[in-house]
């Protein structure tokens, strides 16, 4: 009986510790986000990227967005469809491409979507804080954000410095850009710009959401050990033995075409893939940086005991 439940248990929340793949690998050549704030406290968000496909094939990619507070407005180039991918604590948009992209060609996509919860309060002060949805396993040629602000340029704070203000715009340009690197940029400006604006508390810290699925890791591992142990006394066996447990395999960081956000205006977080098993198959459910390239496309090698033995009892 135990070890049937701890088969049971494994097969059901075991964790893909393993980084998985793309479908092909890529570089970004160039990145744009433009932000234009609205006197409701939404933001309308304007993205476009370049891709060059480097191995492999792209059939579609995936692109961060801050929060699950957005609707889609429109979306040309490359883009076929367009549509939410937001799940867990990840946030995003899934562009299926008008045909699947082979190496050394490329592609550009433009979308934009009305995006909300992103202000919070300080002294005075309303503050928008933005990271665009990064890569982990790609650079990035140039990666543009632009500001586009209806207050005067003078009542407003930014960080970084900018690398150009014109008009009523703030621009930020990175050059070259390693695998996975973020940039955060910050505007402040007077509330009475927004008098009507209601905003809530801001999270404490946009890491913290990062912890569950490594709380989650270790207390489902400390079950397992504790039911392990328990069976040693209960049958004296020597516990959990045979069977097969592969971890890996399919898509990691953003490569999977997951991320996880955090508050405010953040998009991105470290990699996950969580497996159950299902009819004695393995669906996978991953998460990952700031989105990525076809993504979680085949199933990973996973097999326990449980699974093993209806298989051979249907055989």
């Amino acid at each position: 009986m135990t070890r049937r439940l701890l088969s049971l248990l494994f097969c059901l929340i075991v964790p893909c510790m393993g980084r998985t793949g793309d479908t092909g690998t890529y570089k970004i050549d160039d990145y744009k986000v433009r932000l234009t704030p609205h006197s409701d406290g939404n933001v309308t968000i304007e993205y476009y990227q370049k891709w060059l496909v480097t191995g492999g094939h792209i059939p579609w990619i995936t692109v961060g967005v801050p929060n699950s507070n957005f609707t889609i407005r429109n979306g040309k180039g490359a883009a076929r469809n367009i549509s939410s991918a937001s799940e867990g604590s990840w946030s995003g948009v899934r562009v299926d491409l008008d045909r699947d992209y082979k190496p050394g060609e490329s592609f550009q996509i433009w979308f934009s979507i009305e995006q909300s919860g992103l202000f919070h309060a300080t002294d005075g002060e309303f503050k928008l804080d933005f990271i665009p949805g990064w890569y982990d396993r790609a650079v990035i040629g140039q990666l543009t954000v632009t500001m586009n602000i209806a207050a005067k340029i003078g009542d407003v704070k930014a960080s970084p410095p900018p690398t150009s203000v014109e008009g009523q715009e703030i621009t930020w340009v990175r050059k070259n850009l390693g695998q996975g690197q973020q940039i955060r940029v910050s505007i402040a400006f007077p509330r009475s710009y927004m008098p009507g604006l209601k905003v809530s508390k801001p999270t404490p810290s946009y890491e913290i959401p990062g912890l569950l699925p490594f709380l989650l890791i270790v207390t489902f591992f400390l079950l397992l050990l504790f039911l392990s142990r328990k069976g040693r006394r209960w049958t004296g066996s020597r516990g959990y033995s045979g069977g097969s447990i592969f971890y890996g395999g399919l898509g990691g960081g953003s490569s999977s075409g997951r991320s996880s956000s955090g508050g405010g205006g953040f998009g991105g977080s470290s990699s996950s893939c969580a497996c159950a098993c299902v009819s004695c198959a393995c669906a996978c459910a991953c998460a990952g940086g700031g989105g990525g390239g076809a993504g979680c496309s085949k199933k990973t090698t996973h097999s326990c005991p449980l699974c093993r033995g209806r298989r051979e009892a249907v055989m």
